[in-house]
């Protein structure tokens, strides 16, 4: 026993000796070739950083949970196969992980990071999708088991919220201006609205090929209007809808070129309105107008900052902050989108109306 007391000790006075300072910078990174376009052009998106684990974000294990590993053996951290994304404005960032089948907390202003699984009667399986309300609450679906759960800030458990009437959700927004949770139903064909409480409200779409309908629809986000943006991966388009479910525009094609959309996974808005598509054929993040026309596109297959491979989940924060969930390299890439008096934004249309639909 007193063996084993010097050991946790020796073992503490080490743990502590490791402690101070964040995380060290990516050595033989050139920042200036981490920027899209490339110079002279002034650059719109540049690289900040990435991150696999808590410690690339600052954060550290506990003393005590490092004692408990000591002895017990170390428990896996590490993103697995990310894809769904949120972060507040709170510090705290969310990472849906089906490969590890939970979800990661990593709040960055407390320096504490969480894995969250579910519990025994309700383990989450194929975690995708994940929204937040901006303040305390997030939101998660589970694939596999048609399961939305539900998060609040401070809570340590994963509790689920929607059980029923969904079979295969994967996309998820929130729109707390108006109390809705919008889903995509992806085996269904439709985007299945709800409000707060979880009481559904009505059903956007169905199976086809015309504006409105869907060829198995994934991710979703809000632009700052509060319109609806669908990532319809079979039909190789983007659609946007009303807040009640009125179709207003699409764009896209199938194609293995820039412009194009491949493989399309994750979708974000920026807060000039530009339309932001993850690839996972293309290894790339494309950058869109209303119209389908391509305004940027940063990132090539490799392992290296600013390339993917298979890129899924898209997130942008109200401060223009772009993450990406670069699956298959099992970590989060964070970009930003340079927006000030000096730097013109990308030049965009205005989103048009009803009968702009037919673009594509």
């Amino acid at each position: 026993m007193n063996t084993l007391l010097l050991l946790l000790l020796s073992f503490a006075s080490l743990l502590y000796a490791g402690c101070a300072g964040g995380p060290a910078p990516l050595p033989g990174i050139r920042l200036d070739l981490l920027r899209w376009p490339s110079a002279p052009t002034p650059p719109k998106i540049e690289w900040l950083r990435e991150f696999r684990d808590p410690r690339d974000l600052g954060i550290d294990k506990g003393f005590w949970t490092r004692i408990a590993e000591f002895v017990s053996g170390e428990e896996q951290t590490g993103i697995v196969r990310p894809y769904g994304l949120f972060a507040d404005d709170h510090g705290r960032i969310y990472v849906a992980d089906p490969g590890a089948g939970v979800m990661h907390l990593y709040d960055t202003e407390r320096r504490r990071s969480v894995r969250l699984k579910g519990s025994d009667e309700h383990p989450l399986r194929v975690p995708i999708g994940i929204a937040g309300d901006g303040s305390t609450t997030v939101y998660l679906t589970d694939s596999a088991s048609g399961i939305v759960f539900r998060h609040v800030a401070g809570d340590a458990l994963l509790r689920p919220f929607i059980t029923k009437g969904l079979e295969r959700p994967t996309g998820i927004v929130c729109d707390p201006v108006r109390g809705r949770l919008y889903l995509s139903d992806t085996t269904r064909q439709q985007i299945v609205v709800f409000d707060l409480a979880g009481k559904e409200l009505f059903r956007i779409g169905s199976r086809g090929a015309k504006p409105g309908e869907f060829n198995y629809p994934t991710d979703l986000c809000l632009d700052r209007q509060g319109r609806l943006v669908v990532t319809d991966s079979l039909n190789f388009r983007i659609q946007i809808f009303a807040p009640d479910g009125r179709f207003i525009a699409m764009f896209g094609q199938a194609g293995n070129r820039a412009g194009y959309l491949a493989k399309p996974k994750g979708v974000a808005v920026d807060s000039e309105g530009h339309y932001y598509s993850a690839d996972a054929l293309h290894d790339a993040v494309q950058i869109f107008d209303v119209t389908g026309r391509l305004l940027l596109t940063f990132g090539v297959r490799g392992t290296r900052p600013g390339e993917f491979w298979m890129p899924s989940g898209l997130f942008i924060d109200n401060r223009d902050t772009v993450y990406v969930a670069d699956t298959y390299n099992h970590r989060i890439q964070v970009f930003r989108y340079r927006r000030d008096a000096a730097n013109p934004s990308i030049k965009s249309d205005p989103l048009p109306g009803a009968k702009a639909g037919s673009a594509s």
